[in-house]
């Protein structure tokens, strides 16, 4: 297995986000785990139950929207593997992802897996695990794991003061600090404690690489090679493999193609069919009038009549009354009415996510297009956003 750590030589782009200057070619290789720093990306986990799996991809930037700085929409979330109820999570952002790909395309460089440096440090409970590491020209790089998704990174000179602060949020203190550091950074790394841990620390002279090289093999943790960053699939290797299967994929292809043809035919002609009704209604209607727009000029009458008064939003929440009057514990935390489009988007807190799907069904009885966008859980209670429309 070859490993490829991407380093803190950044430039600005022209839209101003920081990327990779410089990669290495390396040689082509099976599996191939490229590892970022800690400072790029955000670990934690969310608490996933059997019915929230398969909506998880949808469902992350909204269950994590309280512990991001930024709009979701401008990250990248990936996950790794449901375990006790619990999946890890990385958080980074898309623009960086989308440019740390395509440095890695210059570079001849496909890798298999790209995982967060704060995933691989060694943990167990009550231990917390603190990296110190160097580059040539660059401050001292520290890298603190004080849970399996708690920690944070600083230079050697903000150490004391940021690690002091983490003793004063945590209620618990580590019976171990377990130090990582070659011999030079770790012969004064004891002032830089507080008083509390000089005490309790033990320095293990080890580099960077043989630091993580152990966890990387278990994979246990999220690939960000996820949704639209998923590695391609070799398709020129695929194709001589499946030429036969592909010519007769084409030849059901072609057969579609007749076949949707004649049904557009049809379509057209019952299309006439409508157009000529409409305005024979027309000349039934306005025998007088001129006629330019006959299905426009129709629905313009109805509104003068008063038939186009029960529309927009009151309209739709009058709709909904019946369903929502029937689900008592039920709270409504916000409501988002698209005029341009007619949409309703509403974010509702019920008792589990059983009384979720059975407000979205009561709304679908009502004549309503009604869709669960995406669910989660907090206790006994659950927070659902659904997009309403008429």
């Amino acid at each position: 297995m070859d490993v490829v750590a991407l380093g803190h030589e950044l430039s600005q782009s022209a839209s101003g986000q920081q990327r990779p200057t410089t990669m290495r070619k390396i040689p082509a290789t099976d599996v191939l785990t490229l590892v970022i720093p800690a400072q790029f990306c955000l670990a934690t986990s969310v608490a996933v139950t059997k019915h929230e799996a398969p909506l998880l991809a949808s469902t992350l930037p909204w269950t994590l929207e309280d512990r991001l700085i930024e709009s979701p929409e401008t990250l990248h979330f990936a996950t790794g593997q449901i375990n006790q109820g619990k999946a890890h999570v990385t958080v980074v952002s898309l623009s960086w992802m989308t440019e740390l790909q395509a440095a890695l395309g210059l570079a001849n460089i496909s890798p298999t897996a790209v995982v967060s440096e704060f995933s691989l440090l060694p943990w167990q409970e009550g231990q917390w695990t603190l990296l110190l590491e160097q580059r040539a020209g660059k401050a001292v790089r520290c890298v603190l794991r004080a849970g399996e998704y708690q920690g944070f990174v600083c230079v050697l000179s903000n150490l004391h003061f940021s690690l002091q602060l983490f003793l004063n949020e945590n209620a618990q203190t580590p019976t171990d600090l377990v130090i990582y550091a070659v011999a030079e950074l770790a012969q004064n790394v004891q002032q830089h404690l507080p008083a509390l841990l000089q005490t309790k620390y033990t320095v293990l002279h080890q580099t960077w690489w043989q630091t993580i090289q152990p966890a990387i093999s278990k994979q246990s943790v999220s690939n960000l090679l996820q949704g639209k960053f998923a590695p391609r699939f070799p398709w020129q290797h695929w194709w001589q493999q499946w030429r036969l299967v592909a010519s007769l994929v084409l030849g059901l292809l072609v057969t579609d193609v007749v076949a949707t043809a004649w049904q557009t035919k049809n379509v057209q002609q019952a299309t006439a069919a409508n157009d000529a009704g409409i305005v024979e209604l027309f000349r039934s209607v306005q025998p007088d009038a001129v006629m330019v727009d006959p299905q426009l000029q129709l629905e313009r009458a109805v509104s003068a009549l008063g038939g186009n008064k029960h529309s927009g939003l009151t309209a739709l929440l009058q709709t909904m009354a019946p369903a929502l009057e029937k689900m008592s514990a039920t709270e409504i935390q916000s409501l988002d009415y698209n005029h341009n489009t007619g949409e309703l988007q509403l974010v509702v807190v019920t008792n589990g996510f059983a009384a979720a799907e059975a407000l979205r069904a009561s709304l679908q009885a009502l004549g309503l297009q009604t869709d669960l966008l995406g669910s989660s859980s907090e206790g006994s209670r659950s927070r659902s956003r659904l997009r309403v429309k008429a």
